[in-house]
């Protein structure tokens, strides 16, 4: 379990290392979804002229969409990594490791 915060300490550091990509990545992009959801759902649900659309409140379906996107970021994360690996070729060693891929990624 110790190797894991490892882990996640030396990828960080990784990520951190590019300070402005880091951050607008995340600021930015988390601010960009926010606003979009707010003004997108805003004007539907004014357009409809309701307070409730498919069971979701206004507040409730920018909370899923935001909720939505962000676990799609993190799911998707993954995929751009590996492949930036794999033209980096990178991936060489983390398949020395003792440890799967996939679990330490």
């Amino acid at each position: 379990m110790i190797w894991m915060f490892h882990v996640l300490i030396l990828e960080l550091k990784k990520i951190a290392s590019y300070r402005v990509d880091f951050w607008m990545r995340l600021v930015f992009a988390a601010m960009a979804k926010i606003f979009l959801a707010y003004y997108l759902w805003q004007a539907v649900f004014h357009e409809k002229g309701v307070k409730e659309l498919g069971g979701y409140s206004l507040e409730g379906m920018i909370y899923y969409f935001v909720i939505a996107a962000l676990v799609g970021n993190v799911v998707f994360a993954g995929r751009d990594s590996f492949a930036t690996e794999i033209y980096d070729g990178t991936l060489t060693r983390y398949l020395l490791y003792p440890v799967s891929f996939y679990l330490y990624k």
